[in-house]
């Protein structure tokens, strides 16, 4: 039996698919859901209304989208203490009023041009996310989430997983407009705390100043104390390996060139291009374009080096040593195994042969990351992080969109992907298409029906009970339908698996093998009887 990942990733699917999900034991109907938030939404509207935070016309208008500038004024209506933070951005004066410098500070605008445009939700989630104070999570975990761009992954996940943007009827649709009874539903769960939604930023203490511009945050200080202060706190572990000299300095820090006691600020940081986020785990620094499988991120890891004496500084984002190696390893590999004018899918099958055959299956746990895709090339072993890493570089290198999964499945802890082929997304497991004499392709594009009876994960085609729609146990229409009202049936019983458990099913297509129920738990252990007479199905545990 092969073995895989993590603990962390059974442990976080656990948690989030059941215990917090139904903590309060409370069924969702769709319906009625729909029906209390909008309550919810006006209600909150009229306190707004009343505090005169919001003209009465915005109540008048619940369905309407909303504008940017409405939305700033939403999230930072109570926003204070900006005297210290001049935005130099064209059109920004000390009249300009607080909630629109914190929507720029906080990196929801980049121009006052911004304010007067309606958003769609795909839109509001990347405007949104970036001005969150931290990645709450990353997986799209909606009915829908193939009709979300794979780059909005990263946002439209982040969004709902903090609940800034709910749900509808389950799904996210990404192309409807946000509206202003949607973003009031949210608002009390936005938070932001970063500098142009990159810097952390925990606000000032009366003894520094900040210029912020649109990609740029220059810090001043009353006393070289408080500087050096913020430097040996904030600073450090993104030098890490720069000696700091107390002096004028210029250090490329990976996400940015950073500047050290210049003649006007004693720090400057300069943001490169197209930064969005930093993630700071340990004492290292991660940016640049993420790999997420669960709660576990992987990006660019600053390398920093001191810049010489008149060099020219680079502020196009780079790749960290590892990556570079990496790509320059996946780009001959695939100039070997992609011939012209190949198919989409040819591309995805040549790229999954060739892990399955450059690999041998070995032993123990890992992260799926870039260093274990470049273990994989050069060592030729690895456990499933190792399959999962190094298909997603090579198709990601090929143009191919795709994206790593985890967690509990027959095998164990284990990993696989998912990709984006002629028009929908599949799953491929290369590391159960290794170990015999010719490549299995059991689980070669297949889809999240037949994927989920050996292995769960969170989003990404997996359904989430906690937003699915109600479905009749007495009317079951589809596969994914009876899944859904299996588990959750699992989920209400508290203590101890329901003994009994009946349901009927609306046509021939639906799939009723229920041992799916065993990858969840060993305990959900079933006996499935059928009733021709009755057309009713029975479950008996045990």
């Amino acid at each position: 039996m092969k073995k895989s990942t993590s603990a962390i990733l059974v442990f976080m699917i656990a948690i989030q698919m059941f215990t917090i999900a139904y903590s309060t034991g409370v069924e969702r109907s769709s319906a009625a859901a729909a029906e209390a938030l909008s309550e919810e939404a006006r209600e909150r509207l009229e306190e707004l209304v009343a505090q005169n935070i919001l003209p009465d016309s915005f109540q008048r208008n619940l369905r309407q989208a909303i504008t940017v500038d409405e939305l700033a004024r939403l999230y930072y209506r109570e926003e204070r203490g900006l005297d210290q933070i001049e935005i130099d951005h064209p059109g920004f004066d000390e009249n300009t009023p607080d909630y629109i410098k914190a929507a720029f500070l906080y990196g929801m605008i980049d121009d006052l041009n911004d304010l007067k445009l309606t958003m769609t939700r795909a839109e509001a989630a990347k405007r949104i996310s970036k001005s969150l104070t931290y990645t709450v999570g990353t997986d799209v975990f909606t009915r829908d989430f193939a009709s979300v761009k794979p780059s909005d992954f990263h946002a439209v996940g982040n969004v709902l997983s903090a609940s800034v943007i709910p749900a509808i009827q389950g799904n996210f649709q990404p192309n409807k407009p946000f509206t202003r009874e949607q973003a009031v539903i949210g608002m009390d769960a936005h938070s932001s705390g970063n500098i142009r939604g990159i810097l952390p930023f925990s606000g000032l203490n009366g003894q520094e100043s900040i210029t912020v511009g649109s990609n740029y945050a220059y810090l001043s200080f009353e006393s070289a104390k408080d500087a050096k202060e913020y430097i040996g706190y904030q600073v450090k572990n993104m030098t890490k390996g720069v000696k700091l000299t107390g002096k004028q300095q210029r250090i490329d820090v990976g996400f940015a060139i950073l500047e050290l006691w210049t003649p006007t600020h004693e720090v400057k940081f300069t943001f490169k291009n197209g930064l969005e986020r930093l993630r700071f785990r340990g004492d290292s620094v991660l940016y640049g374009t993420f790999v997420y499988t669960n709660w576990h991120g992987e990006g660019y890891l600053a390398e920093p080096r001191e810049l010489k004496a008149g060099e020219k500084a680079n502020l196009e984002l780079q790749p960290d040593s590892v990556h570079r190696k990496l790509y320059a390893r996946t780009d001959q590999i695939l100039k070997k195994i992609l011939k012209p004018n190949m198919t989409e899918e040819q591309k995805v099958k040549a790229i999954f042969d060739y892990v399955v055959t450059q690999i041998k299956y070995s032993s123990g746990a890992d992260y799926i990351s870039a260093a274990n895709a470049l273990k994989a090339i050069e060592e030729g072993r690895g456990v499933c992080a190792h399959y999962t890493s190094l298909f997603h570089y090579l198709a990601t290198r090929a143009g191919i969109a795709t994206i790593p999964l985890s967690g509990p499945s027959f095998v164990g802890e284990h990993a696989w992907n998912m990709v984006y082929l002629n028009g929908k997304w599949v799953y491929v497991d290369a590391t159960l298409a290794d170990g015999k004499k010719t490549i299995d392709y059991t689980y070669y594009l297949k889809d999240a029906m037949f994927m989920m009876k050996t292995r769960t994960w969170i989003g990404y085609g997996y359904p989430d009970i906690n937003i699915y729609p109600e479905v009749d146990g007495m009317n079951l229409k589809t596969t994914e339908e009876l899944r859904v009202y299996l588990l959750r049936k699992m989920a209400e019983s508290r203590t101890e698996p329901p003994k009994k458990i009946t349901f009927k099913v609306a046509g021939a297509k639906v799939d009723t093998d229920v041992k799916f129920l065993t990858v969840v738990s060993p305990e959900y252990k079933y006996k499935l009887n059928y009733d021709s007479k009755n057309k009713l199905y029975t479950m008996i545990r045990g």
